[in-house]
């Protein structure tokens, strides 16, 4: 189940397999190696403060995932989706309409003939 609700925090300590984040006395998240990484593509450090995501919550085992990653994976994803949209926009004005092609067939059908 993914939240989207983004939160400006700082992580406290490195574990083993990633970093805690301290949300208040009660909730404290962990957030995998992976899911550090920056922009820049460099990791964050310790105190450092950043934006995360929740991508994992359970209630029953009081578990929580935030990632810091996603959140510009998922503005470098609109991105691209719009410069997609962009490119076949341009294509598809640059597609050659009947207009053009009967001009060009003409002007092959007059050099087959030698009018031109």
């Amino acid at each position: 189940m993914l939240l989207a609700q983004s939160i400006q925090l700082q992580y406290a300590e490195m574990v083993d397999k990633g970093a805690t984040i301290n949300f208040n006395d009660e909730i404290v998240a962990f957030v995998p190696f992976r899911h550090l990484e920056k922009e820049d593509g460099s990791k964050l450090q310790k105190g450092e403060e950043a934006q995360f995501e929740i991508i994992e919550f359970n209630k029953d085992f009081k578990k929580v995932v935030a990632s810091h990653m996603t959140i510009h994976k998922e503005e470098e994803a609109k991105i691209v989706k719009q410069a997609a949209k962009k490119q076949a926009k341009a294509a598809e004005e640059a597609k050659p309409t009947l207009g053009d092609a009967n001009d060009k067939l003409q002007a092959l059908k007059d050099k087959m003939d030698g009018k031109k």
